[in-house]
């Protein structure tokens, strides 16, 4: 163990006279690379960086959240009713990153000959998608989800053309919003017009249910109705009742054969016709006392169905009318909470930590080139002394 010890110390203070055998070689790797980083770091134009921040808002419209307290009703009948407001953080990161919003950048800004020389040669490609690929590597966004914050980054050479772009682009933002928010209250628009006309045909059809079965049972009113009819069978219930305690008193008195009897009989007979006619049919006047809970029951669901069909259809047609208002109305979907400026100090490139860099490579490179030569020269003196004389 001792040994092993002693063994490795004496490798270790071996790497360490090796490299110091070959320091000259190590300052020259070491001189070379910084020199050449540093004329690297000289050669690199001034960066400037224009920044801005911004948080995505939602529109605030009050017509749909008024319409919300029928959402529940109209998802019963599966109606969609839209309550939703603008755009989100998505649209906005989505509108950020896409092709749309740097083509309108770029041809505003004639972006092509500013950050391309006049003798450019693009060869078969497109200037515009080149210039897009140079704008993507130039603007930067970062977005914090749980703020809700994006920090928008520009950076070129110049800081005049730093700050337009940066201004441009939440230009062109805005502008991109509000179409995707105008396109958005069309197809809500679109929506509700179909789901409108749908709600028209299924209100046209309870109402045609709702008339067949009101002049099939002869039913307009029938709470009312089936008050008028118990008073008119409780009255000619009444008067049967008159009539065979007058019709028993005349037979008392009276031979059985006397005209007043038989007229009397007659009345008593037309009354029971009236009032089974009145039990068996409703007597002209509604349903008959055997079947009006049936067709109470067989009512209200009608009067219910009809109920909904009538409040969702003055709903949608409420919601149609708030969303062509809400799309005329002018929309902003961003807040601009620090705007861009014109920096005046340079953010690029550092040129210290890339000489530094510059130096800690060359040393490294150094150092390795020593081992690889110490490693070449060892190998070549053990072929030497193991060759045959």
């Amino acid at each position: 163990m001792t040994e092993e010890k002693v063994e490795n110390e004496i490798n270790l203070i071996d790497l360490v006279k090796t490299v110091w055998k070959g320091k000259w070689l190590i300052l020259a790797i070491t001189l070379v690379t910084t020199l050449g980083t540093l004329i690297f770091a000289l050669l690199q134009k001034d960066e400037f960086t224009s920044q801005a921040v911004i948080t995505p808002i939602t529109s605030s419209s009050a017509g749909p959240s008024s319409l919300a307290q029928y959402a529940g009703l109209a998802a019963m009948a599966g109606v969609n009713i839209p309550t939703g407001g603008g755009g989100d953080s998505a649209a906005v990161n989505n509108l950020l990153v896409s092709r749309s919003l740097r083509d309108r950048v770029i041809q505003t800004l004639n972006l092509t000959e500013k950050l391309f020389s006049s003798d450019t040669d693009f060869g078969k490609r497109d200037p515009l998608r080149v210039t897009e690929e140079a704008l993507s590597k130039k603007f930067i966004t970062n977005s914090k989800g749980r703020e809700g914050v994006i920090n928008l980054e520009v950076k070129t050479n110049d800081p005049l053309l730093s700050f337009e772009i940066s201004k441009q682009i939440l230009v062109e933002l805005e502008a991109l919003l509000n179409e995707y928010n105008m396109a958005k209250s069309q197809m809500n628009i679109s929506l509700v017009e179909k789901q409108l006309r749908e709600q028209s045909e299924k209100l046209a059809l309870v109402q045609q249910r709702m008339a067949i079965f009101q002049t099939k049972n002869k039913l307009i009113d029938p709470t009312t109705q089936s008050k008028g009819y118990m008073e008119l069978f409780q009255t000619l219930t009444a008067q049967r009742i008159q009539l065979e305690i007058q019709l028993r008193q005349m037979e008392d008195a009276y031979n059985p054969s006397d005209s007043r009897i038989q007229a009397l009989k007659g009345q008593l007979d037309s009354l029971k016709i009236q009032i089974r006619d009145l039990e068996r049919t409703g007597g002209g006047i509604g349903a008959s006392v055997n079947t009006t809970p049936e067709l109470l029951i067989e009512y209200q669901n009608l009067y219910r169905d009809l109920e909904i069909a009538q409040r969702l259809y003055a709903t949608l047609l409420a919601s149609l009318e708030q969303s062509r208002l809400t799309a005329t109305e002018e929309q902003v979907f961003i807040r601009i909470i620090d705007p861009p400026l014109v920096p005046d100090i340079k953010s690029g490139p550092n040129r210290t930590l890339t000489v530094a860099l510059g130096v800690i490579s060359g040393f490294v490179l150094g150092v390795l080139g020593i081992f690889f030569l110490v490693g070449v020269n060892n190998i070549k003196k053990r072929e030497k002394k193991n060759s045959p004389d």
